[in-house]
């Protein structure tokens, strides 16, 4: 593994240590559907907040 590698999953490990210790979610006993649907979740509200960001700047 070169060191760049290596620096980009010791920084991925600790995101998700982080993201564990705020939610108390273990993402290790997420299945693939319930990440695909916390992904679409959060595509969704990002579109939302471009549409009403977008009408503001009318």
């Amino acid at each position: 593994m070169s060191f760049d590698q290596r620096q980009a999953f010791d920084e991925l490990k600790i995101f998700v240590e982080k993201m564990q210790d705020k939610t108390g979610v273990n993402i290790a006993e997420m299945d693939k559907e319930t990440i695909d649907g916390l992904r679409q979740h959060y595509q969704t509200i990002m579109l939302e907040i471009q549409n009403i960001a977008h009408k503001w700047l009318k």
